[in-house]
């Protein structure tokens, strides 16, 4: 089983003598996790999912992702490390409404090879998934680490220009409690992430405010 994900990594800060870069465009392809989304689609669940300023593309219920776009104005990187702001939100809906679970204010931290997907989430909690049952409650969370990925390269810390970046992942604890409880160790393969790509451009040392 994979180990839970340490808590979401500080923002990256640029040294007095650190070559800074200014983020100009940045896609993020994420499918959550296929068999959630198969469960969620399917004559269980019913379900669907709403999109707000987030794409799809691919088979719902087979290889597909959610397309974000980053927030440029935002998005920070420094030496090997990226902080991208993701516009938009997704709410999945199932069971005539008992499962219902929101994901928004979402970032890509990146440090190194690794990365995680950052968020806020909202989730019903309910006495079942049963006709007639009664949401009881919401488990919540406010920029938390739901998933993180071993990428297959770091950004390069010297050179300026466009990156594509491709990693494997896992939900952590806290994608475990946003999506129910049902997919912790054992079960918590994530969906590959894809950041495709990350252009910038570099900003002299002493320029080191990075929020356009």
């Amino acid at each position: 089983p994979a180990p839970a994900a340490p808590a979401a990594a500080p923002a990256a800060a640029a040294g007095p003598a650190e070559t800074c870069r200014a983020v100009t465009s940045a896609s993020v392809g994420w499918g959550v996790k296929q068999s959630f989304r198969r469960y969620l689609t399917g004559p269980i669940a019913g379900g669907h999912w709403d999109l707000d300023g987030v794409g799809f593309s691919g088979d719902r219920g087979g290889r597909g992702t959610f397309d974000f776009t980053g927030d440029t104005a935002a998005a920070t990187v420094s030496g090997g490390d990226a902080d991208i702001p993701l516009r938009g939100a997704v709410t999945f809906t199932g069971h005539a409404g008992l499962l219902t679970i929101r994901l928004s204010a979402l970032s890509l931290r990146i440090r190194g090879t690794q990365a995680q997907i950052v968020a806020d989430y909202r989730t019903n909690t309910v006495s079942s998934f049963r006709p007639g049952a009664d949401v009881t409650g919401a488990d919540t969370g406010t920029q938390r680490p739901i998933a993180s990925f071993t990428l297959d390269r770091p950004l390069d810390a010297t050179a300026g220009g466009t990156v594509t970046l491709t990693g494997t992942g896992v939900l952590t604890d806290d994608g475990n409690t946003a999506f129910g409880g049902t997919y912790g160790p054992g079960n918590n393969e994530a969906d590959p992430i894809s950041v495709t790509p990350v252009s910038y451009t570099h900003l002299r040392a002493h320029e080191t405010s990075l929020h356009l």
